[in-house]
């Protein structure tokens, strides 16, 4: 069995996917992982995005990397008329990892060269973990101008060097279980992976609240932070999250983990019946919050 599979997302509104190569250099035996890069579009639709900003694909990254990292890129080919869904995504990625430890990891980090080696130390020590990983992120590109931000430098300690906090210790406890949420892969069968209700589409989505709340549910307080971090490097905003008009799918969405944390509830039928009505009751609103995040986003992958 292959010990780790990694499963990240989202080419079709990112600039850049450094994590790829970032796991490519990992002091560890990389037989011994899987990465699958989930597309929610086409294959044109990702390239058109990256000749826009001036960059690689993350096709053409691949067809780089494929001597030394076993990747692949699950395309789903949705069209532009259905929503973005960061939840779906994963789940496609989730259903056909083959690792022992499965993870998913936001694409555009930076890890350091040993943490592969720290994340099995973690997972060995309490097969109960549910790890995380705490993320600094770069106010400025590294070593050009914010115009000429797709020529950065790429490195590690450089950018975490560019960090307003990159001097600050790695806390006990992180909010956004984006850079990474692992867990063995019978745990992520457990909980029947992240929701994939239409009230948490938009990159506007407590989906990680969520699904850390029910693997706290099934397995007690077991979230670690990793004692490595990653780095974000800076790259133009690509959405505007302070808009009010998102506010309702928070609302909803923070309704229906409640509801399940209550309930102590997995069960996707129950929860998909709660969420049918939250979505009822709000249609009309969460619709114009989906439209508006998919018009920001469409925005957001024009380009220079």
């Amino acid at each position: 069995m292959i010990k780790h599979s990694i499963v990240t997302w989202d080419s079709s509104f990112r600039n850049f996917f450094h994590l790829l190569p970032s796991l490519s250099e990992q002091d560890y035996d990389l037989d011994n992982i899987e990465v699958i890069f989930v597309e929610q579009r086409s294959e044109s639709t990702a390239q058109a995005v990256a000749d826009a900003f001036g960059v690689s694909s993350v096709f053409q990254l691949c067809d780089t990397l494929r001597n030394r990292l076993n990747v692949r890129i699950l395309c789903m080919n949705e069209p532009e008329s259905e929503p973005y869904h960061p939840g779906r995504l994963l789940n496609a990625g989730l259903m056909e990892a083959q690792g022992e430890i499965v993870s998913t990891m936001d694409a555009d980090i930076l890890v350091t060269r040993d943490f592969l080696r720290v994340l099995d130390q973690v997972h060995a020590a309490d097969p109960m973990v549910v790890a995380n990983l705490y993320r600094y992120t770069a106010d400025r590109p590294c070593g050009v101008s914010r115009k000429n931000w797709t020529r950065q430098i790429i490195d590690y300690e450089l950018i975490r060097n560019t960090c307003p906090n990159g001097m600050s210790p790695i806390p006990d406890f992180v909010q956004n279980k984006a850079p990474l949420l692992s867990a063995r892969r019978e745990h992520w069968q457990a909980i029947h992976y992240y929701d994939s209700h239409r009230v948490f589409s938009t990159a506007y989505t407590l989906f990680g609240r969520d699904i850390a709340m029910r693997f706290r549910l099934l397995l007690g307080e077991t979230e670690q932070v990793l004692p490595v971090a990653s780095v974000h490097p800076w790259h133009p905003t690509e959405l505007s999250r302070g808009q009010d008009i998102y506010q309702i799918l928070f609302s909803v969405q923070d309704a229906l983990i409640k509801w399940s944390e209550d309930n102590r509830c997995f069960d996707v039928e129950k929860r998909k019946a709660v969420s049918d009505v939250l979505y009822k009751k709000y249609q009309d609103a969460i619709e114009t919050a989906i439209e508006t995040s998919e018009q920001n986003m469409r925005a957001s992958t024009r380009g220079r």
